[in-house]
């Protein structure tokens, strides 16, 4: 079958897309786990790598132990023996199935496209080179069209950075991807970014900087999140001993937790040690669904919320979760999480929002919104950066004034994946909080004690909406990005902001860009600290 035929019979077809669906298998009763692993190691044209096939066979390897039916690696992993291998390994994937997906070799981004590249790859010196090259969509879409139960794909390119730096659009590293939903990517290195081959030219190690971590975590018991977890801490570590930025990057849209051996797990397993930390710190996580509002949102509050919940449990942090909550649900939770001995408090809302009177607003009331899309006088019930505040700082306040003493508060961050564009046509709610607007919190010395210690980043700047969702189901561009940031503990808030920023402008071609405000002490400080592995902390009763 050669490139265009394979194509076409995927439903992706060239210049149209096709719609030719798969054939379903005979569902199983139990996990049916496939795998193919792909490495490139000698190109005809481009700088050949060292460790890219071995790579792909320890990977098959591991896989076949834990219970993978494994694809044979293409003889000649050429643009069709590629295709070859990928059309044979999805035509045994149905509903059932647990599939993993894994390609090491050379990668390359052009215009915002992620590029796979196979060994009869030309010279990348013009456009019509890309011909043989396979767009990261290729597998994806046919992926998504096969409706597997579990997907998993890791790429491990994007290993030089010469690599198609003559063509037109091109970027460096590999470009942040909205993965479909249902779907867990891993890549590894962040966008922007090369994967080293090898830490140094006398490196007696057959694998690649990050297959070599990744392969000591791959047990069939353990979370696809925390095995990449792990292994982009050590590979973080061990790129800095060689002055190398080499940060892997997940893009998780999983529906549940996946376990590589495909099991459903719905009790929780120990996650592996980390070497960020969030212990003894507590966080309200509030998703507020709405189904009748006009107004803009990005994928599914719900499914972002339970993908973020993971990422911070995981890390250690003492979480309340709140799923479609009162305006007083939330600030009753934060006031009682504030009673607690914690180093740290933090908040996540996502849901609807908007800007008011230069404040960062939740929206509550569903009914009222298409009016207000309309531009139309509407009743609401807002819920204000500076209301979430007041909840934290309300009963040390309080104890500061018993004591007659000066209030040291504690840190706390804040986090909005909502839409700050301006809220026209609509009444606020009796209440409304204003006292400390957006735009005069980063002037400490202006600041009640109340306000001092505190960041906000919220998904957009001011005056800006969401971006649209993208077409194939991912969620939150912003919750994408900030769990990836999460992933680098030890980084100030200023540069975790930086992170987000650059790599949500990324996912959304520019159309949506989050904004950083804190006062100077808060966005110099560490949101996840690095871990003392010897240090047992317990988090407050």
């Amino acid at each position: 079958m050669n490139r265009r035929q394979a194509l076409s019979w995927l439903g992706l077809g060239v210049g149209a897309a096709g719609s030719a669906p798969l054939v379903a298998q005979p569902l199983l009763a139990g996990p049916s786990l496939v795998g193919l692993a792909i490495g490139v190691n000698e190109y005809s044209s481009l700088r050949p790598l060292r460790t890219a096939h071995q790579d792909a066979m320890s990977v098959s390897e591991r896989l076949s132990q834990i219970g993978y039916a494994m694809e044979p690696h293409p003889a000649a992993p050429t643009t069709d023996g590629i295709i070859d291998s990928f059309v044979s390994f999805i035509d045994k994937v149905d509903p059932s199935s647990g599939i993993f997906l894994f390609l090491a070799g050379h990668g390359v981004q052009v215009e915002g496209r992620n590029f796979f590249l196979p060994a009869n790859t030309p010279a990348l010196d013009k456009m019509d080179a890309l011909a043989e090259a396979l767009p990261l969509d290729f597998f994806l879409d046919a992926i998504t069209k096969a409706r597997p139960r579990q997907a998993i794909v890791v790429l491990d390119a994007c290993r030089d950075d010469a690599v198609g730096a003559n063509l037109p659009g091109y970027a460096a590293g590999i470009a942040s991807t909205n993965a479909p939903g249902g779907c867990f990517i891993a890549y590894s290195a962040s966008s922007g970014e090369f994967a080293l081959d090898q830490l140094t030219e006398d490196d007696a190690s057959p694998n690649g900087l990050f297959t070599r971590h990744l392969l000591q975590h791959m047990e069939g018991e353990h979370r696809i999140y925390d095995i990449i977890s792990a292994a982009r801490v050590a590979v973080s570590d061990d790129a800095m001993t060689v002055g190398h930025e080499q940060h892997p990057a997940i893009y998780d849209q999983s529906r549940r937790a996946y376990f590589l051996d495909g099991v459903d797990r719905r009790a929780a397993a120990p996650p592996l040690p980390m070497s960020g930390t969030l212990a003894r710190t507590g966080i309200v996580l509030a998703a507020l669904e709405d189904t009748d509002c006009a107004l803009p949102t990005d994928g599914s509050p719900k499914n972002d919320a339970v993908r973020l919940h993971r990422a911070l449990t995981g890390l250690g942090a003492s979480v309340v979760g709140l799923l479609n909550p009162t305006r007083d649900e939330v600030l009753t939770a934060c006031k009682d999480l504030a009673t607690r001995e914690f180093d740290e408090f933090a908040f996540f809302w996502l849901g609807r929002g908007v800007s008011q009177d230069l404040q960062v607003a939740a929206l509550f009331n569903a009914g009222s919104c298409a009016a207000i899309g309309a531009g139309e006088p509407a009743e609401i019930a807002l819920m204000t950066h500076s209301d979430i505040i007041t909840a934290f700082r309300q009963k040390a306040e309080q104890e500061a004034q018993k004591a007659a003493s000066t209030l040291i508060a504690t840190p706390l961050t804040m986090f909005f994946d909502c839409g700050l564009a301006a809220l026209s046509g609509a009444t606020p709610a009796a209440g409304f909080n204003s006292d400390i607007p957006l735009n005069n919190l980063p002037f400490e010395s202006q600041l009640p004690p109340r306000y001092q210690n505190v960041a906000l980043l919220a998904a957009t700047t001011e005056g800006e909406d969401k971006a649209a969702p993208p077409a194939n189901g991912a969620g939150s561009v912003f919750v994408t990005a900030l769990i990836n940031a999460l992933g680098r503990p030890g980084i100030t808030i200023d540069d975790l902001a930086e992170l987000v920023v650059a790599e949500v402008e990324t996912l959304t071609e520019g159309a949506q860009s989050p904004q950083l405000v804190a006062s100077r002490k808060a966005e110099r400080r560490q949101f996840v600290k690095r871990a003392d592995p010897a240090a047992a902390v317990t988090p407050p009763a």
